[in-house]
C-alpha cells in the first residue's frame, strides 16, 4: 500500500486532465504514492485516455454522479496514510506532494493541508507582470519561512487528508450536492473533533480558476448558504482573526494579494518576450498564448508585453505586462534575451527600445499578410520587413509571398492544434444539419459571402446556424434564422465546433487558416476557401471541400454536397483528422524554441547596424505614420505624443522633409 494516494476526480476536460498528468509524473519526487483516477461518466475520447495510463488506477462511474461523490469514492477507495485531492485543472510544480507532506507532520493533529495558490480564495498570491507560475513557485519557495500557519478556508482544488481524521469523523458531507463549500465544511468538523488545517507556505500550484465548475451545473449559492447555516459565527471570528494575523503578509501584498518577494537581481530576465499590440480574443493572439504557454512548460522563461488591459478568453500561466502607451514600454522595456514582433505596428516600438542593446536579439513573427488589412497601408507593413532579419512564417504562402514579393526570407514553423481540446464527441443523429461559422469584423475575412451563402443554403434546406466570433450580425440583413454566441473561448469553439455537422471559413485569403484545422481534428467536415496559408493542410475532396473565395454558390453548394454524400464526408473526416495529427501544438513550440534558442546563442546583430535600419525607417515611415494614426480624431494626442518622441531621440537621424512633416503635423495636432 502506498503511503499517498493522489486522486483526481474529472468530469471530461481531457486539456487539463492530460496536462495535470503529466506534471505529477515530472514534478513528484515523493518516494511512495500512486495515482488514482475516478472518471465520472467522461466521454469516450477522455475515457480512452484515461485507460491508456500506466501505472494508473482508474475507478470508473457508470454515469457522471457529481464531483463530491466522486471525491467520496476515491477517498473510500485509498487505504493510505495520506491522500491529495487534485483537480485535473490544475498543473502541480516541482516536489509539490513532498512539501505538503511535510506540512502534514509539522503538528501532532494536522487533519488538512492546502498550498499556494494563482486562484485559491483566501491562500491566492497573484502573479507578478511577467512572472509565470513555476518563477512565483521558485520565489516563493526561496523565500519561505515554512511556518504551515493555521488556514481560515482549506481549498479544494489542492488538498492532503489524512487517514486518521478520515477514521475520526467520516467522508465529505454529500449534503452538498455536486460539490463547493464541501471541503470548508469538512475543515470545520475536522476542527471540532481536534484536527487542524494547515498551509503549505512553501508550495505554489497553478489552478485554472472555474474550469472544475464549468464541468459541472454547481449550486454555489445554496452551497454556501448551507456551510454559513451551520458555521456562520465561528467562521466570522475566524476570518477576523486570519486578517489580523496576516500570516502570509511576508509573502504577498494584503491588498493585491500580489506576490511581494523581491526577484534576486539578474534573475527577472526573460528568455522570450513576445509584444503585442493588444490581448483580445482574435486568432493571432491565441496562437501566439498557444506557444508562451508551452515553452512555460518546458522551462522557458517567457511572457507576453502589450499595450491595452487584456480582454482575453484563454489561460495564461503567466501574468502580462501591460503599458499605457509605446513611449512608457520604451522608457522601461523588459529585460529578455529574445524580444519578437508580432505585428507590424509592434516593430518600431521594439527596434526604438532595444537599439542600444547589445545582447538583446530580435525577431518577427509573421502570421498574416498585413499589407491587405483594413485600415493598414501597404508601406506600413512593407517597410518592417526588412529591419528584423529573424523572421518566421506559419505557412509555405507566407513565407513565398514575403519572398517573392518583398526578397525577404524567413523560417516556416506552421500552426499546430491541441488535439486533447479539439476531438470528436459524437451526440445524436439528427434529420437537421448544424452549420458553424466564424464571422469577423475584416471584410476580407468573407462576412458577406457567408451571409449570401447561408441564405442560399438555408433556402433550400433545414439547417441551424451558429455563427461565433467578434463581428455584431444584424439580423434585419442577413434573412436565415441563427444563433450568434460571440466571442467564446477556446473550451468553447471546442464544444461548438464538435458539436457540428459542416464548418465554414468563408475568408478571401488565410495567413494560415486554423479553424479549419480545428475542425478536422473535431471530426467534422469543412468548406474552405482555396486561397493563402489554408494549402499548408487542406486538400479538395480529401480532407475538406475547397471553393473559389468571394463565391457563396459554391459555399452553399459544397455544405449541400456533404449533406447528402455520406462516403464523401466520411473521407473528409477520416482524413481530416490523420491530417490533424501532424500538426501539433507541442511540437510545433519545439520546433519554435530550437529557431528561438539557436538566436539566443549566435551572434547578435551590431548596435550601429540596429540604428541604422530603424533611423532609416522613421524617415520612411513619417507618411505613413499620418496616414495610419492621424485618421481618427481621438488618436492625435497618442500620435503627437509618438512623433515627440521619435523628434527627441538624438540616436536616430532624420532627412529635412521629414522633420518638416513631423512638426507641422504636431503642430496641427496641437491646434485640434
Amino acid at each position: 500500500m502506498a503511503e499517498c494516494d493522489i486522486i483526481i476526480c474529472v468530469h471530461n476536460c481531457l486539456h487539463h486532465l492530460a496536462r495535470c498528468v503529466e506534471s505529477v509524473r515530472a514534478n513528484t519526487f515523493y518516494t511512495d504514492y500512486r495515482l488514482i483516477v475516478v472518471n465520472d461518466g467522461s466521454d469516450r475520447v477522455t475515457t480512452e485516455y484515461i485507460s491508456s495510463l500506466k501505472g494508473v488506477t482508474a475507478l470508473n462511474n457508470k454515469k457522471s454522479i457529481g464531483y463530491l461523490k466522486s471525491a467520496n469514492r476515491g477517498l473510500s477507495f485509498s487505504r493510505s496514510r495520506y491522500k491529495v485531492l487534485l483537480n485535473s485543472d490544475t498543473i502541480v510544480t516541482p516536489g509539490w506532494l513532498t512539501k505538503l507532506a511535510r506540512a502534514a507532520g509539522s503538528g501532532p493533529n494536522v487533519g488538512l493541508v492546502s498550498p499556494l495558490s494563482n486562484s485559491a480564495q483566501t491562500l491566492t498570491i497573484r502573479m507578478p507582470p511577467g512572472l509565470d507560475f513555476t518563477r512565483v513557485n521558485e520565489l516563493i519557495e526561496k523565500s519561505s519561512l515554512k511556518n504551515y500557519p493555521p488556514a481560515v478556508t482549506v481549498v479544494g482544488f489542492c488538498l492532503l487528508v489524512t487517514q486518521e481524521l478520515i477514521d475520526a469523523i467520516g467522508l465529505f458531507d454529500e449534503a452538498f450536492g455536486m460539490g463547493y463549500a464541501e471541503e470548508c465544511d469538512y475543515q470545520y468538523r475536522a476542527a471540532s473533533a481536534g484536527f487542524s488545517a494547515v498551509i503549505a507556505d512553501d508550495t505554489y500550484i497553478y489552478h485554472v480558476e472555474g474550469a472544475s465548475r464549468r464541468s459541472y451545473d454547481w449550486p454555489l449559492k445554496e452551497n454556501l448558504e448551507l456551510f454559513m447555516s451551520r458555521w456562520k459565527k465561528q467562521y466570522g471570528k475566524d476570518m477576523d482573526e486570519y486578517g489580523r494575523r496576516d500570516d502570509l503578509g511576508y509573502l504577498r501584498n494584503k491588498d493585491t494579494m500580489e506576490l511581494s518577494a523581491a526577484v534576486p537581481r539578474g534573475e527577472g530576465d526573460l528568455d522570450v518576450l513576445f509584444v503585442l499590440m493588444q490581448m483580445g480574443t482574435y486568432g493571432g493572439v491565441i496562437d501566439i498564448i498557444e506557444i508562451v504557454n508551452r515553452l512555460i512548460l518546458k522551462g522557458v522563461r517567457a511572457s507576453v508585453a502589450t499595450f491595452s488591459p487584456p480582454t482575453l478568453k484563454m489561460e495564461t500561466l503567466f501574468e502580462p505586462i501591460v503599458y499605457d502607451s509605446l513611449s512608457a514600454f520604451r522608457g522601461s522595456p523588459p529585460r529578455a534575451k529574445l524580444v519578437v514582433a508580432t505585428s507590424h505596428h509592434t516593430v518600431y516600438p521594439i527596434g526604438s527600445a532595444y537599439m542600444n542593446e547589445k545582447d538583446i536579439r530580435l525577431a518577427y513573427y509573421i502570421q498574416d499578410y498585413e499589407s491587405w488589412f483594413e485600415g493598414s497601408s501597404r508601406e506600413g507593413a512593407v517597410l518592417t520587413y526588412p529591419l528584423i532579419d529573424n523572421r518566421i512564417t506559419i505557412s509555405t504562402w507566407l513565407h513565398d509571398k514575403l519572398l517573392s514579393e518583398h526578397g525577404h526570407e524567413s523560417i516556416m514553423i506552421p500552426l499546430g492544434v491541441d488535439r486533447n481540446l479539439f476531438y470528436p464527441r459524437g451526440g445524436a443523429a439528427r434529420k437537421t444539419a448544424h452549420v458553424a461559422a466564424m464571422v469577423r469584423v475584416e471584410p476580407r475575412r468573407g462576412r458577406e459571402n457567408l451571409f449570401n451563402a447561408l441564405r442560399m443554403l438555408s433556402a433550400r434546406r433545414k439547417v441551424k446556424v451558429y455563427l461565433f466570433g467578434p463581428a455584431w450580425v444584424d439580423p434585419g440583413k442577413v434573412h436565415f434564422s441563427y444563433v450568434h454566441h460571440g466571442v467564446l473561448s477556446r473550451e468553447e469553439t471546442a464544444l461548438l465546433l464538435s458539436r457540428a455537422d459542416v464548418v465554414i471559413d468563408p475568408s478571401a485569403f488565410h495567413g494560415f487558416g486554423l479553424i479549419g484545422l480545428e475542425a478536422m481534428a473535431s471530426g467534422v467536415p469543412s468548406v474552405l476557401t482555396d486561397c493563402g496559408g489554408i494549402r499548408e493542410y487542406a486538400r479538395d475532396g480529401i480532407n475538406a471541400l475547397l471553393v473559389p473565395p468571394g463565391d457563396p454558390d459554391a459555399l452553399a453548394h459544397s455544405v449541400m454536397r456533404l449533406m447528402d454524400d455520406g462516403d464523401l464526408r466520411r473521407k473528409i473526416v477520416k482524413n481530416g483528422m490523420e491530417t490533424a495529427a501532424r500538426f501539433d501544438w507541442d511540437i510545433q513550440a519545439d520546433r519554435i524554441w530550437e529557431y528561438f534558442s539557436g538566436l539566443i546563442e549566435g551572434p547578435p546583430t551590431p548596435i550601429g547596424e540596429k540604428a541604422e535600419r530603424f533611423g532609416r525607417l522613421s524617415i520612411d515611415l513619417t507618411d505613413w505614420l499620418i496616414a495610419e494614426l492621424g485618421r481618427q480624431r481621438q488618436q492625435a494626442g497618442r500620435l503627437r505624443g509618438e512623433l515627440d518622441y521619435i523628434l527627441s531621440r538624438p540616436a536616430v537621424r532624420y532627412g529635412l522633409r521629414a522633420k518638416r512633416l513631423l512638426r507641422r503635423l504636431t503642430g496641427n495636432m496641437r491646434r485640434k
